[in-house]
């Protein structure tokens, strides 16, 4: 397989295997619908419209072949792209929202469902004032599945109508986080600004598209995001890595370990009244999303093991789970800055922030076992 059939894999790799739970849910849904409908016909006298769903996933699927052919025809390669990373990002984002509406619709449908059952254990003719006595309760949960569909299928309609010169700038916007980690990593200079967005800029000409990104100096100033706002979202991303890599427990450790860090960090920044600080880990706490790894598992992994090691045999599993969700070519790097003082800078951040001694660096092949951050004082 070569590079740019590789990185078609990649984009992907992290929504098509939802494909097939997605399509179990919108037959599911086929039949709660008909019964919500009649609920309300007979407690209103009406009963309501339910928009056309589409499957997410596929949608997401056939979005990308459109961009692939995209590049392909302006003879661009994928595999070089930096706007990839923030795209695919941005799009992923999307559909990771859309299962979050599946996952409230199932929580909400099962109150209901619940509450029907205990309807219908009612005597004969007890039943018609128990279903009466709960109008108001079914009715809000009727319309709280409406407002749950009619989002799931703007979000879809959203990566339906995706098109890189009319939402280059939302995509821009949304990806602050991941463009200032990138931007870090490409800029060698202090003094130089926007090396990514430069890229990025460069590769929309050579696609024949005429929108630009914006550079730093001509981005408009941005509201705070709330602390428990932000809190919350780290929580949730928490939950939902746990769930989502279940069968990866040693990927879902690295993700949870920069999770981990964004919450110390912003804690940090919020008591201190740090106002840098503070933007710039709203940045990464808003862009990450769990469903794709690809733009930070290199340094996410590399993080990890800097900061806590190894034992061979714990890599040896770390590695076979990174094939296995398609990330093995991104291995010799992640062995290549561990080889490296490329976490030095990490490692000395969170010394400060947890109060600890100096860490080793990871060492290849004899890896090293070091204490867990909460066992250290």
């Amino acid at each position: 397989m070569d590079k740019e059939q590789e990185t078609r894999k990649q984009m992907v790799a992290g929504v098509l295997p939802l494909a097939n739970s997605i399509g179990e849910f919108l037959t599911q849904i086929e039949s709660m619908n008909r019964d919500l409908n009649q609920i309300n016909m007979l407690l209103t006298g009406h009963g309501f419209s339910i928009p056309k769903l589409g499957n997410i996933a596929i949608t997401y699927n056939n979005k990308m072949v459109d961009i692939f052919q995209l590049y392909r025809s302006k003879e661009v390669l994928l595999s070089e792209s930096c706007l990839k990373f923030i795209v695919v990002n941005y799009l992923v984002g999307i559909v990771g929202e859309a299962t979050d509406c599946i996952d409230e619709y199932m929580r909400v449908a099962d109150k209901i469902t619940k509450l029907l059952t205990k309807i219908r254990q009612k005597f004969v003719l007890l039943r018609k004032h128990e279903f009466f006595k709960n109008k108001e309760l079914l009715l809000s949960l009727s319309n709280e599945i409406v407002k749950l569909l009619e989002k799931y299928a703007r979000l879809d309609n959203l990566v339906f109508n995706f098109d890189l010169e009319k939402d280059i700038l939302t995509v821009q916007e949304s990806q602050r986080g991941i463009i200032a980690e990138i931007e870090h990593e490409m800029n060698p200079f202090p003094d130089e600004k926007d090396v990514f967005v430069r890229s990025c800029n460069d590769e929309l000409s050579d696609l024949g598209i005429k929108q630009r990104m914006l550079c730093s100096a001509d981005q408009p100033k941005r509201e705070k995001i709330p602390y428990n706002q932000l809190l919350d979202i780290i929580y949730k991303a928490m939950g939902n890595t746990e769930e989502r890599y279940e069968k990866y427990p040693l990927v879902a450790w690295t993700v949870l370990n920069r999770l981990s860090d964004n919450f110390e960090m912003l804690k940090k920044a919020n008591a201190e009244n740090d106002e840098s600080l503070y933007e710039r880990v709203s940045d990464q706490v808003t862009s990450f999303n769990y469903l794709d790894l690809t733009p930070w598992i290199v340094d996410i992994v590399g993080e990890t093991l800097a900061f806590y090691g190894a034992t061979n045999e714990e890599y040896e599993t770390l590695k076979k789970e990174l094939v296995s969700l398609g990330f093995g070519d991104k291995i010799p790097e992640i062995e290549r800055n561990l080889a490296t003082d490329k976490y030095a800078g990490y490692l000395e951040i969170e010394a400060k922030l947890f109060k600890t001694s100096s860490t080793k660096q990871f060492v290849l092949p004899e890896l090293k076992q070091v204490e867990k951050k909460d066992q250290q004082s």
